[in-house]
């Protein structure tokens, strides 16, 4: 893989896990604050759970593509368990998996803008904060969707360097 290549692709992944790390981060503060609230001042404020929820969906979408990138995956790691005494068809399995994941995610950002532009163009608010547009809120699948949708193409373009690496390797070896 050429040597900018490589260097966005970490770069890539370093945001990646920053942006995952922050939406911990605030998930888990907003439901401490939360339960303090509930149990300790006797205070309910549902407006917490957009907080909590949303964070959450960021570490699930973008935590599935880093998990594929470090080959965790449940999926990447049943087929490397199987083809594991083919390394050279494991490796294209892998990578036609990733290309999958890519189209799945390019798939769910495109229906994620009609609903975020259907959302932005009905003028609803949210039924707990009256004044909340809920365009913002149904902005966030379309972004979620768009960072996974980098990441898997990313990890696939990365995928298929690899695997034009290796044929270049195994043409040099016959």
């Amino acid at each position: 893989m050429p040597g900018k290549l490589v260097y966005l692709v970490r770069l890539w992944g370093r945001i990646e896990t920053t942006i995952v790390g922050a939406a911990l981060l605030i998930s888990t503060l907003a439901a401490f604050s939360a339960v303090l609230l509930r149990f300790i001042f006797h205070v309910t404020l549902w407006e917490m759970f957009p907080a909590e929820h949303y964070p959450f969906l960021f570490c699930v979408l973008l935590g599935a593509a880093i998990a594929s990138r470090m080959k965790l995956h449940i999926r990447i790691e049943v087929v490397d368990s199987i083809l594991r005494s083919r390394p050279v068809l494991s490796r294209i399995v892998r990578s036609i998996m990733l290309g999958l994941a890519f189209i799945a995610a390019c798939l769910f950002t495109y229906l994620s803008y009609g609903f975020m532009t259907w959302a932005w163009d009905s003028g609803q608010t949210d039924t707990i904060l009256k004044w909340f547009n809920l365009g913002i809120v149904k902005s966030l699948p379309f972004v979620m969707g768009l960072l996974s949708s980098i990441s898997f193409g990313v990890y696939w373009v990365e995928s298929v360097f690899e695997l034009r690496n290796l044929a270049r390797g195994l043409q040099q070896s016959d």
